[in-house]
């Protein structure tokens, strides 16, 4: 699953900053599934279950380059190769994280289909960005902090993507908007390598 959560614009009485939507968001997606709020999971952040197949990602923006300014991801595909041949999930549907307004995303992949003995040497997160809203043209500053969430909280983090490094750094532009984001150690991990 590929999907955008945002905050409901203070209906529920925050102060309408950027971290109490957050922690508002992040109480609603706790309440969709059963898990403690983001504050909770803060004190107590949990690694992937190893073995589990259950490849689940939070993404949140920590640093943003201007107010207004997001990252919006049109498509996703994960694609690991393996011993055994190559697994690919793609997911579409926008995934717009932005810090200020409380947006953060998920993506999510069974590799339950890798056959337990394989050994994963790569996994690539595929990252398709809006050609006319992924990225503001002057940032090189923003940063999405991606954590496990594949036990229904946020878990530990997994990596960071910098807009300098991993977006524009990999040769995003408007005439190629795909961006390739490393994720094997995390695929070993949850597929139990």
């Amino acid at each position: 699953m590929i999907s955008c959560s945002e905050d409901d614009g203070g209906t529920s009485g925050g102060s309408g900053t950027a971290a109490s939507a957050a922690q508002q968001l992040a109480a609603e997606v706790a309440t969709q599934s059963g898990a403690q709020t983001e504050e909770q999971a803060e004190t107590q952040g949990t690694a992937a279950a190893a073995g589990s197949n259950n490849f689940d990602l939070l993404f949140q923006q920590t640093t943003q380059n201007c107010a207004d300014c997001g990252i919006w991801f049109d498509s996703a595909e994960l694609v690991i190769q393996h011993s055994a041949g190559t697994y690919t999930h793609s997911k579409s549907g926008g995934l717009l994280i932005k810090l200020s307004s409380g947006k953060v995303g998920r993506f999510t992949a069974d590799l339950s289909s890798i056959p337990a003995s394989a050994s994963i040497q790569n996994a690539t997160l595929w990252m398709l960005l809006n050609t006319h809203e992924g990225i503001a043209g002057s940032d090189n500053s923003s940063v999405i902090e991606v954590y496990d969430f594949s036990s229904g909280r946020k878990g530990d983090l997994v990596r960071t993507i910098t807009a300098a490094q991993d977006i524009k750094g990999r040769g995003y532009s408007k005439a190629n908007p795909n961006v390739p984001i490393d994720f094997t150690d995390y695929a070993r991990q949850v597929h139990g390598q």
